[in-house]
């Protein structure tokens, strides 16, 4: 598929997983996830997406943001745990 950008100059390409087809419900998950990951603003992601409404947008964006949050947290606090060990 051809890349295009999303108005902040870097181009953007759709990758599909594997077993998954456009037209599947994981591909609006995947592409909302992608072009948020991007710095796409979320009126360009719903334009993508197909999306009806921005809460859906928004949804998606929070749960992303949720698991990065998770993520990050459970990083320090396994530092956290290896400073311990070499102390």
């Amino acid at each position: 598929m051809q890349a295009e950008t999303m108005g902040h100059g870097r181009p953007v390409e759709f990758r599909v997983p594997p077993g998954r087809n456009r037209n599947g419900l994981r591909w609006r998950y995947t592409a909302a996830v992608q072009l948020s990951d991007a710095g796409c603003e979320d009126a360009k992601i719903q334009a993508v997406t197909g999306h009806k409404t921005m809460e859906m947008v928004r949804k998606f964006r929070a749960r992303r943001e949720q698991k990065a949050a998770s993520m990050g947290a459970q990083q320090k606090r396994d530092q956290q745990d290896q400073n311990k060990i070499r102390t």
